[in-house]
């Protein structure tokens, strides 16, 4: 529990919890082994965390990890979420009991030597997430772009798709438009059901809608080209000042 309690420490630390694109039940939570991110389902109006995704060995065995109490953390129930917790027995019985009890004599291997030499971890596929990634995000500004001008197919906020293909046209003004900004994507790898987490920041598109950005996000001003500016709509501009107050 000590392991799983300082893992979530430097989760938290790391910024490393956000809320699941599109589905507000969900947190993506990173990993600090591999280069994936965890999906911890939650409920209620404290979105108190309930289990971990099926990548989780540490859940798995123990039916809490760090990922659940980083999740818990950050949405203010940790200690609700602790005091629900109750360790399951044939973890706690099992954990104490050696390993080859049972066995006969002849049954009992011995444990094989290996080296003591370090091991070369240059090629290891395990993702290190940078320790500024919370507050780059945070200073990241949001461009007023034309969906026509982008490869965009869907809002990374709802996941609401404004077009199938890159080719065809998007939707009329003033929703032809994306906010867009650079962040490292939370993604899922096709055909498998791994939450995995960009390896440098990317392009992510969201509607010109509080409701599609996440909370986090903050702003005062929008980044418009002077090629954009010239091309916007009454329309346009009166979305951004009914959802922003901001004058374009």
């Amino acid at each position: 529990m000590r392991g799983s309690w300082n893992n979530a420490k430097q989760i938290l630390e790391l910024n490393g919890v956000g809320r699941f694109p599109g589905n507000d039940s969900r947190m993506a939570v990173i990993s600090l082994t591999s280069g994936i991110c965890h999906n911890v389902s939650c409920s209620g109006v404290s979105k108190k965390p309930l289990s971990c995704d099926d990548q989780c060995l540490g859940f798995k065995s123990q039916h809490i990890c760090a990922h659940t109490i980083a999740a818990a953390c950050f949405n203010g129930c940790l200690e609700s979420y602790l005091c629900s917790y109750t360790p399951r027995l044939s973890t706690l019985v099992n954990s104490s009991i050696p390993i080859h009890t049972g066995r006969k004599d002849n049954e009992k291997r011995q444990r094989k030597r290996t080296s003591n030499g370090l091991r070369d971890v240059s090629g290891d596929s395990a993702q290190h997430i940078p320790e500024d990634i919370g507050t780059e995000q945070k200073t990241d500004d949001l461009e007023v772009v034309f969906i026509r001008d982008t490869a965009a197919c869907k809002c990374y906020g709802c996941n609401g798709a404004v077009r199938s293909k890159p080719s065809e046209d998007p939707p009329a003004a003033p929703y032809d438009i994306f906010l867009r900004r650079k962040e490292y994507r939370v993604y899922r790898k096709k055909g498998s059901t791994k939450m995995c987490i960009a390896k440098t920041k990317e392009f992510v598109y969201y509607h010109p809608l509080k409701a599609c950005l996440p909370k986090e996000i903050t702003r005062d001003e929008l980044i418009i080209s002077a090629n954009t500016r010239s091309r916007l709509e009454a329309s346009h501009h009166e979305v951004i000042w009914r959802e922003f107050g901001l004058s374009l």
